[in-house]
């Protein structure tokens, strides 16, 4: 029986869910690296779990998931409730916190003011949406209508002991979700820019600053905000690496565990590669749920009790993999029904449908079998007329990155022998990822012919042709990339007669002359390019049509059938 990948819906050999094109670009289509959302034991275990509420209220499935669903990861001190019957600070006063709410059902905005929590922690809401906690700057992911709600009736104030901490873990987990998306292509933005890493950098020791480039996962978060005090010019990864120690306190219970032995493995690199994305949101100042529906995102109110969101924040500050975040994880495309996969916008599905289309048409040349380029990022295998083996990836911003490899055998280890050819694309409109991967796929499997336009893929092929082949493969291969640097080098030095005026000019004159060529052979590359594109666009969309219209006609005639039965 045929299979058909979910997302461009071109035949597939095995159930692959989605084939390589589909999962090369998916970072793009989906802000992140689909793979992990498309794992049987993530899905099976998620629905395993879930399966007991399917069809009843949101509301009651939530109150399953977070009152019954045991994990066996204890909610750590700094979470747990106060006592019954403890006493108040004598500066709580719920009516404050029900004139928040009053506020807002009248001017729709959030009132500024100063309101204590039960144990006297002070939140402060100050001009232009700042908020802090006991004088400490939050990033405003506080649901904050849900908690006046809660606080404005002083018999709910045992529900959590430290407010503070509470607070200040909450600001570090959830992601605001500022509006709801009216172009459907800027949820993978969104999701691309909240996404958080594995640990908070790649390596043990630091060599100078340690830049942070991307977020942090929010347990890190939390302890570099909590241990910073004063100290805002330090990095974020040199004081949490300073309080290691912290992490195995008991307030912190098995979170600080789990943490302390991501950093005693070591594996710095293997767990900064891996992403986990934002579950866990605020909406118009309420904590929900971001979920696919429909096969398109969407979101879920998670409700108003601090009770219920202690024990998902307990699993969602798990390390990436532990029970607790799998879970969480598990949640986007499994809430609704099982594994509700993210459908891409139409544009994209044609790109995606003619990606898949020209990887079938080169055969042997590439592959429908999906490939990993590394543990975040899919691969693509594709081998040019000149008998060289290709494996491209997605980067980031509508890039492609390009490896060249030993040979066939190699294209599942092109993260470690490969030689990048940092090929950027020549234009770069407003058009979807999967036109940029199919420019990427005829220019490298027709690389004698590119090589003309593609000053790196020249380069490295005249390294490769001035090469003895009868070198043994390793010092073949080291042989080839050190020609190539040197050949990248050599178009950097500048020209020993620099100093000359005469030769100087004669030299800007004959550069610019050779730009102009090269930029007019380019732009009519791109242009033959974007034409057949086009043309094989059309064809699909007609095909698409011309299929849709055969459906709807069987439908009618098979309707007809059982009216006269």
């Amino acid at each position: 029986m045929a299979q058909y990948c979910n997302w461009c819906k071109g035949e597939i050999k095995e159930s692959w869910k989605l084939c390589s094109g589909c999962q090369l670009l998916s970072p793009e289509f989906f802000g992140t690296d689909i793979r992990p959302f498309l794992s049987d034991e993530r899905n099976s275990e998620t629905n395993r779990i879930l399966s007991y509420a399917r069809g009843l209220s949101n509301h009651q499935r939530i109150k399953h998931l977070t009152q019954e669903v045991e994990l066996g990861i204890p909610i750590p001190p700094i979470l747990r409730s106060k006592r019954k019957g403890g006493l108040n600070s004598l500066n709580y006063e719920p009516k404050e916190w029900r004139k928040i709410l009053q506020h807002w059902d009248r001017f729709g905005q959030i009132r500024i003011g100063n309101y204590f929590f039960p144990d006297g922690s002070l939140l402060s809401i100050r001009e232009k949406n700042a908020y802090y906690i006991d004088e400490h700057l939050l990033d405003g992911n506080i649901p904050l209508l849900d908690l006046a709600e809660w606080l404005a009736n002083p018999l709910r104030s045992d529900s959590i002991r430290y407010w503070s901490e509470f607070i200040l873990l909450l600001d570090c987990t959830l992601t605001k979700l500022p509006i709801v998306f009216s172009n459907e292509e800027e949820w993978a933005n969104w999701i691309k820019e909240n996404t958080w890493k594995g640990i908070d950098y790649p390596v043990k020791s630091f060599y100078g600053p340690a830049h942070v480039s991307s977020r942090m996962p929010p347990f890190l978060t939390y302890i570099y905000r909590k241990y910073r005090l004063d100290d805002y010019k330090t990095a974020a990864p040199e004081i949490i690496r300073e309080n290691l120690d912290a992490l195995k306190s008991k307030e912190y219970g098995v979170i600080g565990e789990n943490w302390v032995d991501i950093y005693e493995q070591k594996n710095f690199r293997e767990e900064y590669l891996k992403q986990t994305i934002p579950v866990l949101i605020v909406s118009d100042y309420r904590l929900k749920l971001f979920t696919i529906k429909d096969r398109k995102p969407a979101t879920y109110s998670i409700g108003n009790d601090p009770r219920d969101w202690r024990k998902l924040l307990t699993w969602a500050l798990q390390p990436y993999g532990k029970r607790g975040s799998e879970l969480i994880q598990g949640l986007v495309m499994n809430w609704t029904e099982e594994e509700a996969i993210w459908m891409p916008s139409k544009r994209q599905i044609i790109s995606a449908r003619l990606f898949h289309d020209e990887i079938i048409k080169l055969g042997e040349y590439s592959s429908l079998v999906p490939l990993e380029y590394d543990r975040a990022t899919p691969g693509l295998f594709v081998k040019g007329i000149s008998g060289v083996d290709y494996v491209i990836s997605s980067t980031s911003h509508m890039k492609i990155k390009v490896d060249v490899v030993p040979g066939a055998f190699d294209v599942n280890r092109a993260s470690e022998v490969g030689i990048d050819l940092c090929i950027d694309p020549i234009v770069m409109d407003d058009i979807p990822f999967g036109d940029v991967a199919v420019s990427y796929l005829l220019a490298l499997h027709n690389d004698e012919d590119s090589r003309r336009y593609i000053f790196t893929l020249d380069l490295f092929l005249t390294a490769l042709e001035k090469t003895d082949s009868k070198l043994d493969d390793e010092i073949y291969w080291e042989t080839v990339e050190s020609s190539y640097e040197k050949l990248l080098e050599e178009i950097q030095t500048p020209f020993p007669f620099a100093d000359d005026g005469e030769m100087e000019a004669e030299i800007e004159q004959y550069e610019r002359e050779q730009l102009a060529i090269s930029l007019n052979e380019e732009y009519e590359y791109e242009q033959e390019m974007q034409r057949r594109m086009d043309e094989e666009r059309e064809k699909l969309e007609e095909q698409l049509q011309a299929d849709f219209e055969d459906f709807c006609r069987n439908m009618a005639l098979q309707g007809d059938d059982e009216h006269y039965e």
